[in-house]
C-alpha cells in the first residue's frame, strides 16, 4: 500500500483510470453482500440517480424533515421519563446517539422499531472496523462471533420490514431496484443493501455529532453566535428544511470546522494494471497491478500552511471567507478544494453528505433550543479512538460525562 501524502498529486491518481474502489468487495465483506451486483453498468447508474434525487439538492428535504419529526417524537418520549426539574447523567456520545440513531432509522425505513434491534446495532458497529481488514473468514467465526451474529440478526430485520408505512423515497426505489434483478441479487441482499444504508447514515453520524457538541457546547462565543441563528431562521412549530439550516451560516462554519478536525477516513483505490503516476515535483512513481493506493485527507485537514492553528477549533474559520475552501493555496500553489476532503473525491463522494451534515446541524440546534446541559468535567479532553482511524469519523475514546434536563417544546406530527 502507499500512502500519497501531497494533495497536489492527489488528483494525478483520481483521473488514472487504471485505479478503482473495491465498492462491491466492501459491501460483500462489511455487510454480507453475496453478489457483485453494482457493477453492472446500468444499475450502478440507476443506483446513483437514487442518490442524486433524493440525497442532494432539493431531494434532502424529506429525509431532514423526517429527521426533525422522528428527533421531536424520541426526545418528546425521553422528557417523558422526567420528573419535574429533574437532571439526568449521560455521556454526550451516549446522548449523541439517542439522537441521531432511532430519527435516523425511522427518516429512512419508516414504521419499523429501530429500539428492538439497537443492542445488535451496537455491537456490529462497535467492531465494523474489523471487517474492513483482509482477515481469512476463520479468523471472524473464532474471534468475531458476536459482530457476525448482530449482522446476521439485522440483515434479517432489515429484510423482514420492507415498504414500511411512511418509508423513505430512497429506500422504497431502492429496495424495488434490487427486487426487479433477482439475477444479479440474492433473497439476502436485500437485508445487506439495507444495512449498508443504516449503518452508512448513523455509523459516521453519531461520532461526528458528538464531536461537533463537544466543540461548540464548550465555546461561549460560539454558542452566543450560533443560538441568535437558531432563534431567528428556525421556528418552534415546524419542521426544519435545508433551506432553513443553510441560513444558519455560523452553525454551517462551526460545523465544517468540526468535519475537518473529526473526519479520520482513508480513501482506498486498488490498481488494475501496472501504471505510472507524475508527481508534482517531477518524480515518477510506478504502482503495480493489485497494489492498494491511499490518501489520508487528515494530512491536509491538519497542514498549518492551508489552515492555521489548525488544532484549535475556530468555529468560525469557514465564515469570513466563504471562497475560502476554492483558494486554498499550499507553497503559493493553488489546490483549492481539495484540501479539504472528508467526504471523499469525485465519483466515489460520499452520496449522503448533505444529510449528514443537516444530522449534525439539527443535533447541535435542538441542544441548544430545548435543552439545558451541563459537563460534569470541562477539562475533561478525550482523543479519537485509534481503531476507527480510515473507516470514518473517529470515536473518542471514552465518553463525556453530563447532565441534562428539557425545556418546554411541541412534537409536530406532519
Amino acid at each position: 500500500m502507499t500512502f500519497i501524502t501531497d494533495p497536489r498529486d492527489w488528483s494525478a491518481v483520481y483521473r488514472n483510470s487504471d485505479f478503482y474502489l473495491p465498492s462491491d468487495d466492501l459491501a460483500m465483506k462489511i455487510f454480507g453482500m453475496s453478489a457483485n451486483s453494482f457493477t453492472h453498468k446500468g444499475l450502478y447508474d440507476e443506483k446513483h440517480r437514487l442518490y442524486t434525487r433524493y440525497l442532494q439538492s432539493n431531494g434532502v428535504n424529506g429525509l431532514t424533515q423526517q429527521f426533525v419529526k422522528y428527533l421531536r417524537q424520541s426526545m418528546s418520549n425521553d422528557k417523558a421519563t422526567f420528573e419535574n426539574g429533574q437532571w439526568k447523567y449521560s455521556g454526550l456520545l451516549e446522548l449523541s446517539h439517542f439522537m441521531v440513531y432511532e430519527a435516523t432509522t425511522r427518516a429512512l425505513f419508516g414504521d419499523i422499531k429501530p429500539l428492538e434491534f439497537e443492542k445488535q446495532f451496537k455491537t456490529f458497529d462497535k467492531n465494523i472496523h474489523y471487517f474492513f481488514e483482509d482477515f481469512p473468514n476463520f479468523i471472524y467465526t473464532l474471534f468475531f462471533s458476536k459482530a457476525l451474529k448482530a449482522r446476521q440478526s439485522l440483515r434479517k430485520i432489515l429484510s423482514l420490514n420492507l415498504h414500511c408505512n411512511d418509508e423513505s423515497e430512497l429506500i422504497k426505489h431502492r429496495v424495488d431496484l434490487i427486487q426487479a434483478h433477482p439475477e444479479f441479487f440474492s433473497n439476502n441482499d436485500v437485508g445487506s443493501a439495507n444495512l449498508e444504508m443504516c449503518w452508512a447514515a448513523v455509523g459516521n453520524s453519531v461520532p461526528a455529532t458528538f464531536w461537533s457538541l463537544y466543540y461548540i457546547l464548550r465555546d461561549q462565543k460560539a454558542l452566543d453566535d450560533i443560538q441568535q441563528e437558531i432563534q431567528l431562521y428556525l421556528p418552534d412549530n415546524e419542521l426544519w428544511t435545508s433551506e432553513m439550516l443553510a441560513k444558519c451560516s455560523k452553525l454551517d462554519s462551526a460545523i465544517t470546522e468540526t468535519i475537518r478536525m473529526a473526519s479520520d477516513a482513508i480513501m482506498l483505490k486498488y490498481c488494475r494494471n501496472q501504471t505510472h503516476i507524475q508527481l508534482h515535483d517531477q518524480r515518477q512513481l510506478t504502482i503495480q497491478k493489485g497494489d492498494a493506493i491511499s490518501l489520508y485527507p487528515m494530512v491536509c485537514h491538519y497542514e498549518h500552511r492551508l489552515y492555521p492553528e489548525p488544532f484549535k477549533f475556530k468555529y468560525d474559520r469557514f465564515l469570513a471567507n466563504q471562497q475560502m475552501l476554492a483558494n486554498l493555496e499550499l507553497e503559493q500553489e493553488k489546490i483549492g478544494s481539495i484540501g479539504f476532503l472528508p467526504f471523499g473525491y469525485g465519483k466515489s463522494m460520499c452520496p449522503g453528505r448533505f444529510f449528514a451534515r443537516n444530522q449534525m446541524k439539527i443535533c447541535t440546534a435542538i441542544i441548544l433550543k430545548y435543552i439545558e446541559y451541563e459537563f460534569i468535567n470541562l477539562n475533561d479532553e478525550p482523543e479519537r479512538s485509534r481503531y476507527r482511524v480510515g473507516v470514518g469519523v473517529a470515536l473518542p475514546e471514552h465518553d463525556i460525562p453530563i447532565r441534562y434536563k428539557y425545556k418546554s417544546f411541541s412534537v409536530i406530527d406532519d
